[in-house]
């Protein structure tokens, strides 16, 4: 059985590069693996020739794939003066065993200060 999921949209400090906590999730009953997971930023007023590129991690203090994993973005230049960037989300292939009940934190490390903090959303799917 597949089952996706999307965490709450957090708000970032962005202007420092500072490891954020953006959820928790719950690992549903019926799966046992988490087999994709991606990120979904918006960074609404974000200037040009500002490189964008972050960390994702999963951590879980009793996971079998021993507590944490990190997945990078692409890099993101945005070109041409803008009023809002539009970041593709990129979803990343995994295979984490998960066992249900398990609680994951989500967390974000921007690469580079920005001058406009970044709201950051996770999604994903456990089989």
């Amino acid at each position: 059985m597949e089952k996706n999921w999307v965490s709450v949209l957090t708000a970032q400090d962005a202007t420092s590069t500072v490891k954020t906590l953006i959820d928790t999730i719950e690992v549903p009953k019926e799966v046992s693996k988490l087999v994709e997971i991606g990120t979904q930023v918006s960074i609404p007023g974000c200037t040009t020739l500002e490189d964008i590129s972050w960390v994702m991690e999963v951590e879980c203090i009793n996971a079998p794939w021993g507590g944490g994993q990190q997945f990078v973005s692409d890099a993101i230049v945005p070109t041409a003066p803008v009023n809002a960037c539009l970041i593709p989300s990129k979803i990343h292939d995994c295979d984490l065993p998960v066992s249900p009940g398990m609680k994951l934190n989500l967390y974000t490390t921007f690469n580079l200060a920005l001058t406009i903090n970044a709201k950051v959303r996770y999604f994903g799917k456990f089989r």
